[in-house]
């Protein structure tokens, strides 16, 4: 876990890729998410993109996913487990 935690560390933003979203208070308190901002200029089908991530992230509970901006997309998940 401390290599993990280490890695995490050493991740930075680009100019380009941040500042990232800005999520309501509501949100960033209450939900836990991952904020992802997909790197294509193809539109994003939502759709396409549950059925994407459904079996790769296999959570036990499910997640959400909300468009939040031009190519960024929300990921909330019930637990922070998930």
């Amino acid at each position: 876990m401390e290599d993990l935690a280490h890695s995490w560390q050493r991740l930075s933003l680009s100019e380009r890729e941040g500042p990232g979203c800005c999520l309501t208070s509501e949100e960033s308190v209450t939900q836990f998410s991952i904020a992802a901002s997909f790197t294509t200029k193809r539109a994003l089908n939502v759709d396409s993109i549950a059925r994407t991530f459904t079996p790769l992230w296999r959570a036990k509970k499910g997640f959400k996913i909300q468009k939040i901006g031009d190519h960024e997309m929300l990921f909330t998940f019930d637990t922070n487990e998930e």
